[in-house]
């Protein structure tokens, strides 16, 4: 029987990745670089390592490759709401993503996705530069192939996506996956990657390692040198107007600028809102005989909210270093996905009041420090999976004292020895009391204790994420103390906890009115007289995610759903 569901496996990885011709290498991925979030334990990922080795028509794993994130309701209560201007491009629509290294260095002509369950998520596939190297200040990385999602496409099958691509102009070995799982009911669940291409040996010429290493040096040394040029003048270039308009500005009081003197400083603002950060930037160099016009889109308070996520790819220190006279009343600043692994630094503002640094593996405890120091009035921090942050060393968050949403998923805290996250937490209950949002997602040093003592103080909290805390046991009570001290909650996540029953969820409906979004995957213990106690209960509720409650059946969800069709209930066995 064994053999015969293993030669099933067999046939259906054939039909599906068929073999290429004989100067086309087809690979699968060899190894996980990075990624922005996963929703299983950490070695989810790497059933992408090597052929497909799970083919289900109707079944949910956990153990394989599922962005954290799906639908809109994740960031409903949790993301700092941008401002008008500059504008974020409408083509980039990214939630999630996944670097992916290959063995061979080829020249892509194919790449082929395997996803199932949810698919239609992909958005974007880019390819990174293979002759750059990894002390490179410039990394090149340059888009396959990019579209929309497409979330009409039927769940629980496979999909098989390969798109047309972009050939890059290089040879390369990694890529790199963007999702956006807004529109999808469930997450996607993805399966095998194969990249295709033809092998950097047959499309160059041979030669010894000794002068190919000398060679793929010397131009990634021009290549270089050449971009840190040509950035280098474009800043310089930036000073030397500023410094001439002071210069004509001193000699000429009156200027020429057409009917863009009678306007008011609001309606150009409101104009320029539309235009995203590259627009305003061109529209500057542009307006040389424009000095109002182009003085308005130099100034600080046109950058207020300011999301450098899009331009990830591009984006280096040269690039803040130009922005860095723009971003002195800088509220908002977004540089998550930046850096390029690379060295990276910049300069924080006193005024700011978000700052998101998600997957910013530049962020050490040096940069830690200096947000500390130099933003006393953060409310926004996200440090998802800064993973270069010694765990000792969050401790520096205690001086933030008018903190009011903090995200650690992914980073470092939960491998303490000798700061556990018991005193961690009391820090924040000590210094942090007007906290509001709170994601401890993994989490694993986190017990009962630390967290009593967290909610006796911050008891305005309003959105708590304890997914895959598997040290918070609610058989000590913790949970139901805890559920009275927080009486704003809107939001809460208890992915995984396995100790969850119909106890925990009484004091949930009695003390928690404001409820709106309640995720228990994986509680075997709930009932289904108990999840509609809740929903009775709270009126506010407009998600549920009951998966895996194996007292919970596809029928009683569906009866679920009937009773409320107003709340957004998602089921999986």
């Amino acid at each position: 029987r064994t053999k015969t569901y293993a030669s099933v496996l067999r046939k259906k990885s054939q039909r599906l990745f068929p073999q290429p011709s004989h100067l086309e290498l087809s690979q699968h991925m060899g190894q996980v670089l990075d990624m922005s979030s996963h929703f299983g334990g950490c070695d989810s990922t790497w059933n992408l390592v090597g052929p497909p080795n799970i083919f289900s028509l109707d079944e949910d794993f956990t153990h394989v490759a599922v962005p954290r994130t799906c639908g809109s309701w994740r960031d409903r209560l949790s993301r700092w709401t941008h401002g008008r201007c500059p504008k974020n491009p409408e083509w980039f629509k990214s939630q999630n993503f996944i670097v992916l290294l290959f063995d061979v260095p080829v020249f892509p002509t194919r790449v082929k996705v395997l996803g199932m369950y949810q698919p239609g998520c992909m958005v974007r596939i880019l390819a990174k530069s293979w002759d750059e190297g990894e002390d490179s200040a410039v990394c090149r990385w340059r888009t396959l192939w990019s579209g929309p999602a497409d979330p009409n496409l039927p769940p629980n099958v496979f999909y098989e996506f390969s798109p047309p691509i972009h050939p890059p102009g290089f040879a390369t070995n990694v890529l790199r996956l963007e999702f956006s799982c807004s529109l999808n009911a469930y997450c996607l669940e993805l399966v095998d990657v194969v990249l295709y291409g033809i092998p950097v040996d047959i499309m160059q010429p041979k030669k010894s390692k000794n002068e190919d290493l000398a060679e793929s040096e010397r131009l990634r040394q021009r290549q270089n040198t050449m971009e840190r040029s040509r950035r280098r003048d474009m800043v310089e270039h930036m000073e030397e107007e500023r410094r001439v308009d002071e210069e004509e500005e001193k000699l000429s009081p009156f200027t020429n600028n057409g009917y863009f003197d009678l306007l008011p400083f609001e309606i150009i603002e409101i104009i320029l809102s539309h235009l995203t950060l590259p627009e305003l930037c061109c529209l500057a160099q542009c307006s040389r005989t424009l000095r109002t016009l182009r003085n308005y889109c130099y100034n600080p308070s046109m950058y207020k909210h300011l999301d450098l996520k899009p331009f990830w790819p591009s984006l280096c220190e040269q690039d803040l270093l130009a922005l860095k006279p723009r971003l002195t009343c800088a509220r908002s600043l977004g540089l998550s996905w930046t850096g390029n692994d690379g060295r990276f630094s910049t300069t924080w503002s006193e005024h700011l009041l978000h700052l998101e640094l998600a997957n910013c593996h530049w962020i050490t405890n040096k940069s830690l420090e200096s947000v500390t120091m130099l933003c006393p009035n953060l409310r926004d921090l996200d440090l998802s999976s800064c993973h270069r942050i010694p765990p000792r060393k969050f401790r520096q968050l205690s001086s933030l004292q008018r903190l009011q949403r903090l995200v650690l998923y992914r980073t470092r805290i939960d491998v303490s020895c000798l700061c556990r996250l018991c005193a961690f937490t009391l820090f924040l209950a000590s210094n942090c009391q007007q906290l509001r949002s709170l994601n401890m997602w993994g989490s694993i040093g986190l017990t009962e204790v630390g967290l009593a003592h967290l909610t006796s103080r911050c008891k305005d909290i309003e959105v708590l994420d304890l997914g895959w805390c598997t040290n918070v046991w609610t058989e000590s009570g913790v949970l139901s103390d805890m559920l009275r001290e927080l009486p704003r909650l809107r939001r809460l996540v208890l992915t995984g906890n396995l100790s969850i029953s119909d106890t925990d969820l009484e004091p949930l409906a009695n003390h928690c009115p404001l409820l709106e979004q309640l995720d228990i995957l994986g509680a075997p213990l709930v009932t289904h007289g108990g999840i509609f106690h809740l929903l009775d209960t709270c009126r506010h509720m407009c998600f549920l995610d009951v998966s895996f409650c194996f007292r919970v059946d596809e029928e009683m969800a569906f009866q679920l759903a009937n009773r409320f069709p107003h709340i957004c209930i998602k089921y999986s066995s």
